[in-house]
């Protein structure tokens, strides 16, 4: 590239072109994640309503709501952000022996048989993950788990319902790198980011509001998260690990067209679902930190914020960081 800059094109099936926008992403629902913010329904102490806890009972252990713990954030929040990355042959998926519901939908334990996550739709689980056992494509024998390839596409639920091919496998593009000021006469798509602008200063490449920046910096997507050391990657999936240093680059390399951006939701402190749909105004105990994955009050209020709303806008991994309209999310 005599730019020497360069950026991989979107599936042909998901639009092609390198233009950087929320809707390119994978569109997951966020009740997927009602399945893993649960334990195991106990009725020894309390008979609840599955899913919710009894009113004055909230606060002690018949309320099974999980606490999620940051080893298993880390691991949910980076595979889901794997997803983001299908049709990249390099990029590793942990397997659904990995991740699977931890509950299923009358919120009985999945420990054993493991029913991939997905969405119920008309009754009828919809998995992310295809159940293939012993089928992986990596394994790391260090920690004994197995990956597949995210172009393995047989090992995914590749529906409408499902998941969709977001990159090409093999396709790239030289480009015009962010933040570099350019005449009235470049178009767009001469833009790595597929994006130009000329907010606040003179028109220059950078990337719209909900775009993810960590997807755009990953090393398999372009060339303008590179300069790093290694170790700042995750070698499974690219990513640059830490959400800070992709902050920096944000700042630095002004990549958004807004000058703002922030950190994914999709974890966060909620209040804690009550049975009859209501929630208790937060407290020490009456919040937890678990997924969002209601549309309702109880994760869209005034005291824990309108989360819920702000995933849905797109802001979704916390360890991804997204471009954003100036004063979004406060």
């Amino acid at each position: 590239c005599c730019t020497q800059n360069w950026v991989r094109s979107f599936a042909s099936t998901n639009g092609g072109g390198h233009k950087f926008a929320k809707a390119k992403m994978q569109i997951l629902d966020k009740g997927v994640f009602k399945h893993m913010s649960w334990n195991t329904q106990n009725s020894t102490i309390i008979a609840d309503t599955a899913f919710e806890c009894n009113t004055d009972n909230f606060a002690n252990s018949s309320c099974e709501v999980r606490s999620i713990t940051a080893v298993d954030e880390d691991k949910f929040l980076t595979w889901a952000g794997s997803l983001e990355l299908i049709g990249i042959p390099q990029v590793a998926v942990k397997t659904n022996d990995e991740i699977y519901q931890l509950v299923d939908e009358t919120q009985t334990s999945n420990a054993a048989s493991k029913i991939p996550l997905g969405v119920v739709k008309g009754g009828v689980m919809t998995p992310i993950q295809t159940a293939v056992a012993g089928n992986e494509d990596f394994y790391d024998t260090t920690a004994a788990t197995r990956y597949y390839s995210a172009a393995s596409y047989t090992k995914f639920d590749m529906t409408s319902t499902g998941l969709k091919k977001v990159f090409s496998e093999n396709e790239f593009n030289c480009c015009i790198p962010a933040n570099k000021e350019v005449p009235s006469t470049t178009t767009a798509d001469q833009c790595c980011t597929g994006s130009l602008a000329n907010v606040n200063g003179p028109l220059r490449c950078c990337l719209p509001d909900f775009t993810d920046v960590t997807v755009y910096l990953n090393r398999y997507v372009s060339s303008e998260g590179r300069g790093l050391s290694d170790s700042a990657y995750d070698p499974r999936t690219g990513y640059i690990k830490d959400p800070a240093a992709v902050k920096a680059l944000v700042t630095s390399k002004n990549l958004c067209c807004s000058g703002t951006a922030m950190t994914g939701v999709a974890v966060s402190q909620l209040s804690i679902p009550i049975e009859g749909g209501g929630y208790k105004p937060p407290t020490q105990l009456s919040t937890t930190r678990r997924f969002t994955y209601r549309t309702d009050a109880v994760d869209n209020n005034a005291e824990t914020g309108s989360i819920g709303s702000i995933f849905d806008a797109g802001i979704k991994w916390n360890n991804h960081v997204y471009c954003v309209p100036a004063g979004f999310g406060q």
